[in-house]
């Protein structure tokens, strides 16, 4: 489990709109932040338009703020949630929504050959840096750097996966 970069107490403050607890996030997070958006945009003005949005966005959704979560969720965990009973605390909108992004995820990457598949299940599901991806797969990092940009690519030109996407993120919203 990956150790948090600031106390709970300071998390908690966070969550109710504390400005020096934001700060305090910030100045904790804030080179990782930078190292992701590093990773997608190439530009430094793009970068930073990125890791703007992060914390807009974190700001305006810390509320919501869950310090045992600290990595993405597998397609396996979407999964798990989509089959949640209908019933006191599960929203049928929320399952609806899970359980079509999970479709269409599972969708696309079965439609990828078996190498794109295990290079798309290490980045996209379990998170792993393209280093370690290489060195995982014995991939250059030119080669790692390619196969997720056209990822990314063939993922942005999915009707499927794109409105299954835009669904979930504005009922996240």
């Amino acid at each position: 489990m990956v150790e948090l970069r600031v106390a709970r107490r300071v998390l908690a403050l966070f969550r109710v709109g504390d400005r020096e607890a934001f700060a305090q996030v910030v100045r904790a997070y804030g080179d990782s932040v930078r190292h992701i958006a590093a990773r997608y945009w190439p530009g430094a003005f793009d970068q930073e338009e990125a890791v703007q949005e992060v914390w807009l966005k974190a700001y305006q959704q810390r509320e919501a703020l869950d310090p045992d979560r600290r990595r993405p969720r597998s397609a396996d965990e979407l999964e798990a949630d989509r089959e949640l009973p209908d019933g006191e605390g599960c929203d049928p909108e929320r399952a609806a929504q899970v359980g079509e992004l999970v479709a269409a995820v599972e969708d696309f990457r079965g439609r990828l050959d078996e190498g794109w598949r295990i290079f798309f299940q290490l980045q996209f599901a379990e998170g792993l840096s393209l280093a370690e991806i290489g060195d995982r797969l014995e991939l250059r990092p030119s080669r790692c750097k390619y196969m997720r940009r056209e990822l990314m690519r063939r993922a942005r030109r999915n009707p499927r996966l794109l409105a299954a996407l835009g669904r979930f993120q504005r009922w996240r919203v």
